[in-house]
């Protein structure tokens, strides 16, 4: 946790992850990854986050899983209120075709 003026501002995450698809079978999918995340507070109401992994183990099934999945993303978050926000997350991978994610909400 980073801490600035006694308030929490940010911090850096090391995780080891595993996701599936929740299949069983031949049509199970899943792969494990370590991670590492630092989010922020960039200004006030103003919240950023970068993440970035490396897989672990075998990933077949899945050979061109990080073509979609990439190895990082980012993230933006505006609170314009306390009952509001404004989201957006950006995922690209090394491909070509650029294949990734990008996703905008509010709630």
């Amino acid at each position: 946790m980073l801490i600035k003026n006694n308030k929490p501002v940010g911090g850096l995450w090391f995780a080891f992850e595993q996701e599936s698809n929740g299949l069983g079978g031949d049509d199970s999918r899943a792969w494990n990854f370590l991670s590492l995340k630092y989010a922020t507070k960039l200004s006030d109401g103003w919240y950023g986050s970068v993440k970035g992994w490396i897989p672990l183990g075998s990933l077949a099934g899945n050979e061109d899983l990080l073509d979609y999945k990439s190895y990082f993303e980012g993230s933006l978050k505006y609170y314009p209120t306390k009952k509001l926000v404004f989201e957006s997350e950006f995922r690209r991978s090394f491909t070509a075709e650029w294949l990734g994610k990008t996703m905008l909400s509010a709630n």
